[in-house]
């Protein structure tokens, strides 16, 4: 069975208006409600970079895995389209290749790959990096 568990972000009604209809899903782990070692499969889709403290968000979703569960995380290579902190509330403007290795690391993953997946050709040309790791 499937089971998908949503975790919004408490924020105010200015913030929220700014915000594109794609982020209308946002996870924050830190303060989950989700057991310990229940869940097989995290995902983070174009969230982690509206995270305030993405180690925290990282940590809790580590401790949500069960033993050889799995991370996924879909985000913005870091970037310097400054517009989408005020565009899209971005907190971070992406992660490098080496950022999202470190964070996975200090949240205690293993079998970490991350890589370059693909890159807008219209400005601001984003790319989108693919990370995965193993409890």
């Amino acid at each position: 069975m499937i089971t998908r568990i949503r975790f919004d972000v408490p924020t105010s009604p200015t913030t929220l208006a700014r915000l594109p209809l794609a982020a209308d899903v946002w996870f924050i782990f830190s303060t989950s409600p989700v057991a310990k070692g229940t869940v097989d499969l995290a995902i983070f889709s174009q969230a982690l970079h509206h995270a305030v403290r993405p180690e925290r968000a990282l940590a809790a979703a580590h401790r949500m895995l069960k033993k050889s569960g799995r991370i996924v995380i879909l985000d913005l290579l870091s970037h310097r389209f400054e517009k989408a902190r005020e565009l899209y509330a971005d907190h971070w403007l992406g992660f490098s290749e080496v950022q999202l290795h470190e964070l996975l690391e200090g949240a205690g993953f293993k079998n970490i790959d991350v890589r370059v997946v693909s890159r807008e050709k219209q400005s601001p040309h984003f790319q989108t990096v693919f990370a995965t790791g193993v409890k």
